[in-house]
């Protein structure tokens, strides 16, 4: 079961980067975040393991298993039968970069998982991507 959304920021990719890369910032800037406790030294590279607690879900680690630097960067986490995968996408475009995040439950639990979450993590990915939108182009 796979959610994503996509959206045009008119900024740099770098800066776009900056904020995305420093994921114990992003309880600041979107309210789907509670807390984000890196388990492992920063920056992020693969490997890294982060605590993350969302509003309305378990706390859940998630590792970093790929990472292309200022471009994308794909974490995710393994329970007995399911695996949770977000993935993050920059994409420079003429006027600024589009981002496309992804959120994927697979494995024999994920329709069931995805009945009971999937509106949640649909509007989780929404409102991620719009967030970090406001907060790369400075709109309150």
């Amino acid at each position: 079961m796979r959610y994503e959304h996509t959206v045009d920021i008119a900024a740099p990719a770098p800066s776009v980067w900056q904020v995305v890369a420093d994921i114990e910032r992003w309880p600041d800037w979107t309210p789907t975040m509670t807390t984000v406790e890196a388990l492992d030294p920063l920056p992020i590279h693969v490997g890294l393991r982060a605590r993350v607690k969302q509003p309305g879900l378990r706390p859940s680690v998630l590792t970093v298993t790929a990472l292309e630097e200022g471009r994308r960067f794909l974490w995710s986490t393994k329970q007995p039968g399911l695996t949770f995968v977000a993935d993050h996408i920059i994409v420079s475009t003429p006027e600024g970069v589009r981002v496309r995040l992804v959120a994927e439950f697979s494995g024999v639990l994920a329709p069931i998982v995805s009945a009971i979450y999937g509106k949640k993590t649909r509007s989780y990915v929404a409102t991620e991507a719009e967030s970090l939108k406001k907060r790369v182009e400075g709109v309150k």
